[in-house]
């Protein structure tokens, strides 16, 4: 599934090492565990760190989840290449940010929490899964038709409910931006990354992420993971 995903592996790289480290260097971190938007409009210094949170997550569970859903939705970089899914990663973002500011000036008290994660990545794209991905297969269970699409589904929601409410707000905020940048008339996803910068990632990134023999010992472990969560749920 990655072999040819290469910006999916890049960001699997950078979400499993800053995780890990975010946990084991824990105590050197601010005792404040999240980061708060109030704290941004007071301290503008900080607007910095916003382009970090979306590398790192705060529990085992949230990585697991994050780790397969990326994993799975792997299929529109296949789909799109490389360089418009990149774009579409960092409008999602853009937009993400954009709703939950918005919010936060009708109610500063509920949606002041910037959750660190790739949530508005991973919900954007499962808006796209939910309308343009067709079942491959169908099974009738009480009645009900059930496809294999119903276990991206169930991940999704148990990474909704790691932490509420700053998971559900955070996927929502995700859920919105990919509803938002899949909407013909505002055009957003038409945006692409200046070819500027696609040479010279080509150029100097992807050779150090490129498929090779080290791959099978770094991203089989999470290939078997998410094909034994998805045999288990059918």
């Amino acid at each position: 599934m990655l072999r040819n995903a290469p910006l999916t592996k890049l960001l699997l790289c950078i979400i499993l090492v800053t995780s890990i480290a975010k946990g084991v260097f824990k105590d050197a971190f601010n005792s404040r565990r999240f980061l708060q938007i109030h704290d941004l409009a007071a301290q503008p210094s900080q607007t910095w760190k916003l382009f970090i949170l979306p590398f790192s997550l705060s529990s085992a569970g949230e990585l697991l989840f994050t780790v397969v859903l990326l994993y799975w939705l792997a299929v529109f970089e296949h789909h799109w290449g490389t360089r418009k899914y990149a774009a579409f990663g960092l409008v999602s973002w853009g937009v993400s940010l954009a709703v939950q500011a918005g919010l936060w000036t009708l109610s500063s008290s509920w949606f002041a929490t910037l959750r660190p994660g790739p949530y508005s990545l991973v919900f954007s794209l499962l808006w796209r899964f939910l309308v343009e991905i067709p079942p491959r297969t169908k099974t009738n269970i009480g009645g009900v038709a059930v496809s294999e699409k119903m276990v991206t589904y169930v991940i999704a929601a148990q990474l909704l409910f790691t932490d509420p409410p700053s998971t559900i707000t955070a996927g929502t905020y995700g859920f919105i931006a990919g509803i938002l940048c899949s909407t013909p008339t505002l055009r957003l996803a038409k945006v692409r990354i200046p070819l500027v910068a696609v040479n010279f990632c080509t150029k100097h990134v992807l050779p150090l992420i490129q498929t090779n023999n080290q791959d099978v010992l770094v991203y089989q472990p999470i290939q078997q993971l998410v094909t034994e969560m998805a045999n288990g749920g059918r």
